[in-house]
């Protein structure tokens, strides 16, 4: 359980059988979002991602929803995509 600064909880718990690992191609989670403050944010992530040896995508503006993206997965293979709103 985490408390983000703005008050909000997540949660994960295991729930697969056991001796069954997650997999990123099967019904589940496929993706977690993380807001930041700014589509400057994103470049200074992706560039930390870069220093790190992380792989990653590229910072992508999505103007018809309002937002900018950087992908990335995790070693589970979940792809948390942190996002900001476009001016």
């Amino acid at each position: 359980m985490y408390q983000t600064p703005a008050g909000a909880l997540l949660g994960l718990r295991p729930v697969a059988p056991a001796g069954q690992r997650f997999a990123s191609e099967h019904a589940g989670l496929d993706h977690a979002g993380f807001r930041v403050d700014s589509r400057e944010d994103l470049v200074a992530a992706r560039q930390r991602f870069c220093v790190a040896g992380i792989p990653h995508g590229e910072v992508t503006d999505l103007p018809e929803v309002g937002l900018a993206i950087l992908s990335c997965s995790d070693p589970d293979g979940i792809h948390p995509a942190p996002s900001t709103s476009l001016p």
